[in-house]
């Protein structure tokens, strides 16, 4: 293959059983010693992958699948043969494999993506993205050895996925864990095929290897059996399970002008002599059915021995070979016992096309229980194919004529503008709520919880609420509902731990910020910003969770955001973008940010709020060892939010100046 991205040409790999310990070592140094036992896990195998290509390699447990992925990843090394790359590979092969179980998933990802190849640099602009889709939460930052295995496999797949490779190697991994995540990273790895990468991929999962994968390599004790289309390779490999377990079988396939493999072997004790898809009123043949129409599947088995028991299955499959339906006599509770040879036994199949537009395929198989391993008599696979038109009902798509119906509940547009201002206490959220109160002659509601929102009973006209509470579904679900705008504010994190150590004791109310959470806000009551009660604070859950409220919300996607910094610095400028973002105003702007000047506002409001809101405060408060303390464990509320992250050096230097 002339644009081969992956050559294996003739390579193997023997793992020798030596006498003794010694035996293999003096071989190490020459030694003419013989093994006693040579086991061939990989022999003389031979292949490409072309780029852009899907290859799939299956076969049963000892087949030698994982060992040939070693090979070509090189964490194996070959007794013979060549192997020729070309491009990035990225490799997942054993469940957290160079991963350190004393490690947290953030060390662990810096620790193996450098032995994979990124530098520094690389790994911090690509840890949030890494974060993001292994989806573990907190336990990013947790030790490895707490993790579930299907975490471990979130943290291997994200980071082996963070760039896209030119060769994608997965060994199994993605069977651990929920079926949430298999679907969210065979996503990515479409896309990166799609894009151009080629897949290498060992599974047993055969659904996986009909839908992602271009060709398939069975392997069978150390070599490759068969190389060729997945439906072909796959029905091969059904045999061969069924030859290992019954009598020597012989498989037959063959491809019909219109694409359909068919498939059958067995050991023909018991064969369908007749099988049919008829209407169910005229018991006519079908080729071609509508939706809805009622059928019938006929079959008429012969015996040819003395069978003790008999089990008709049917499976319905798509032109991917997905199945649409399956089941049997067994499950049905209608098992044959005691047939004696020359009998004839008929089944009938009765069921309404609940089946999309487009073509399918009818298979069988008789068997003596509720799978083909046991005694496989006769199985074939895509034996009966038929069409299924929509003549009379409403267009749809999918292979399922669900029993759906719209209904349409038509409401009128609402003229009434509301805002959620949803950030983390002490960012200038009330000083914005009285701005576009005013701006959009709105009524003002303040809470400190959702539960406390009578959602139902809204007050009419133009709103503002506001509240520090974080994205969860049921809150983001009922204020998408409500129509809300919603509106998030960054502040630096010093600034507003420092706001809330001077605010807190003059607001009972404090404590009620983040209900749940835990901890309030007592024990920095009157204490400096460099004492150690509040280093303690400013380290804790506690502070970190009311941080975190913004932060969490920029994730989401959905918010408007808005910098303090920005909208002290230009107040007008920065309420006038925020206004063409959410929409009309009432009132003039210039003259609502006019009467909310900080220094009016300490006069005319009573509600002990503390108003000296000067960004970068934090650095004439603040001694460099405070800072020193504090930065590391607030090091994910500085990434999220975009500020630079505070060194202590630098802090010192300015203070020095000072």
């Amino acid at each position: 293959m002339s644009d081969a991205v992956l050559t294996v040409k003739n390579i193997a790999k023997c793992y020798p059983t030596y006498r003794s310990p010694f035996s293999r070592f003096a071989r190490w140094f020459g030694a003419p010693i013989k093994p006693l036992y040579e086991f061939w896990a990989v022999k003389d195998v031979s292949f490409s992958v072309g780029r852009g290509e899907a290859v799939a390699v299956i076969g049963q447990n000892g087949a030698g699948k994982s060992t040939l992925l070693k090979l070509v990843t090189g964490t194996v090394r070959q007794n013979h043969g060549t192997i020729r790359i070309k491009g990035r590979v990225s490799a997942i092969l054993e469940l957290g494999l160079g991963f350190n179980p004393e490690l947290t998933g953030r060390e662990n990802v810096a620790h193996s993506g450098g032995l994979i190849g990124f530098s520094a640099d690389d790994l911090r602009r690509l840890m949030p993205s890494i974060e993001e889709f292994a989806e573990i939460g907190a336990f990013f930052d947790k030790p490895l050895r707490t993790y579930s295995s299907g975490m471990q496999a979130r943290l291997a797949f994200a980071l082996a996925t963070c760039v896209r490779p030119q060769i994608l190697i997965v060994d199994e991994v993605l069977s651990v864990g929920d079926s949430y995540f298999q679907h969210k990273s065979f996503d990515r790895i479409r896309k990166f095929k799609e894009q151009g990468s080629s897949i290498l991929l060992v599974t047993h999962s055969m659904g996986d290897v009909r839908s992602l994968c271009d060709r398939v390599l069975l392997m069978d004790k150390g070599k490759i059996v068969r190389d060729g289309a997945p439906d072909e390779v796959v029905e091969h490999y059904n045999a061969l399970i069924a030859e290992k377990e019954n009598a020597k079988l012989t498989v037959e396939q063959r491809r019909s002008k219109g694409g359909w493999l068919h498939s059958e072997y067995g050991s023909r004790e018991a064969e369908v002599e007749e099988f049919e898809l008829l209407d169910a009123e005229t018991l006519k043949p079908v080729s071609t059915a509508f939706v809805g129409q009622k059928l019938v599947v006929q079959t008429t088995a012969l015996m040819n021995q003395n069978i003790d028991r008999l089990i008709l299955g049917h499976r319905i499959t798509d032109r991917a070979g997905h199945i649409v339906w399956g089941s049997n006599t067994w499950h049905s509770k209608q098992v044959v016992d005691a047939i004696e040879k020359g009998e004839r036994i008929t089944y009938q199949l009765r069921f309404t096309c609940a089946l999309g537009p487009g073509s399918y395929a009818l298979n069988f198989g008789l068997v003596s229980s509720d799978t083909h391993l046991e005694n496989c008599y006769h199985k074939a696979e895509n034996r009966l194919v038929f069409d299924v038109i929509n003549a009379d009902r409403p267009i749809f798509i999918g292979s399922n004529a669900l029993d759906a119906k719209f209904e349409v509940t038509r409401k009128a547009r609402s003229d009434f503008t509301r805002v959620a201002i949803v950030s983390t206490p002490r960012s200038g959220n009330t000083w914005l709520r009285y701005m576009l109160a005013q701006l959009y002659g709105a009524t003002q509601l303040v809470v400190h919880t959702p539960d406390e929102i009578e959602w139902k009973n809204l007050p009419d006209g133009n709103l503002v609420l506001q509240l520090h509470w974080p994205p969860t579904d049921d809150f983001r679900r009922q204020l998408r509902a409500a129509n809300f705008e919603i509106v998030t504010i960054t502040r630096h994190p010093f600034d507003v731990l420092i706001s809330i150590l001077n605010f807190s004791p003059n607001e009972p109310q404090t404590a009620r910020w983040l209900d749940g959470e835990g901890g309030d806000e007592s024990a920095i009551h009157a204490q400096s910003c460099n004492s150690d009660a509040f280093i303690t604070y400013a380290k804790s859950p506690r502070a970190r969770a009311l941080l975190s409220v913004s932060s969490d919300w920029l994730k989401q996607g959905e918010t408007v955001v808005v910098s303090y910094e920005k909208l002290v610095a230009d107040t007008i400028g920065e309420l006038e973008s925020l206004a063409k973002k959410i929409g009309h105003v009432a009132a003039d702007v210039k003259d609502v940010v006019e009467q909310h000047q900080f220094e009016k506002l300490a006069l005319t409001q009573d509600n002990n709020h503390f108003w000296k809101g000067t960004p970068g405060h934090w650095r004439d408060m603040l001694e460099p060892e405070t800072v020193q303390a504090i930065a590391p464990a607030l090091r994910d509320q500085f990434e999220a939010t975009g500020f630079e992250f505070p060194l202590a050096e630098t802090v010192s230097s300015e203070v020095d100046k000072r």
